[in-house]
């Protein structure tokens, strides 16, 4: 790659320029709501929801883009099309919420890490054993 070319992230142009105006309507809604005129704060919040959905139409249209170009090399470069499947195929599963004993929603990973405890060793362990007691966690310090 020479200098003059620039290297892309691979997203649609258009859906770039919607997340900046996404972000600029949310900094503009934060403004209103300091301020609080009701009014503003409901236009804005039905525009950014507006560009939600512009952002996830271009998404898939980009998707359906991909996967167009895909079959259509399927014949003539297989390769293409099999490391395009192959992309879609690793599962990425991260645990973002749980419901406590409470039913309310706990996002922090120290509770997150004690609910699913609980219930891993409620399921595998023997409850008439009296020497199995559940550990907590703690959760290690991050570096900043």
């Amino acid at each position: 790659m020479t200098s003059l070319e620039k290297k892309t992230s691979g997203k649609p142009k258009l859906y770039n320029s919607l997340r900046r105006r996404k972000t600029k309507l949310k900094i503009r809604l934060s403004a209103a709501t300091c301020a609080g005129d009701a009014v503003r704060i409901k236009n804005l919040e039905d525009e950014i929801g507006l560009v939600s959905y512009e952002i996830k139409e271009a998404i898939i249209h980009h998707l359906e883009q991909g996967e167009q170009r895909a079959v259509e090399r399927i014949k003539s470069n297989p390769k293409y099309f099999f490391s395009y499947a192959k992309s879609f195929s690793k599962v990425k599963h991260t645990i973002s919420t749980l419901l406590n004993d409470n039913e309310e929603l706990v996002t922090d990973r120290k509770e997150l890490a004690n609910i699913l405890q609980k219930q891993f060793s409620s399921v595998y362990s023997d409850p008439n054993c009296p020497d199995t007691s559940a550990p907590t966690f703690t959760v290690p310090p991050t570096l900043r």
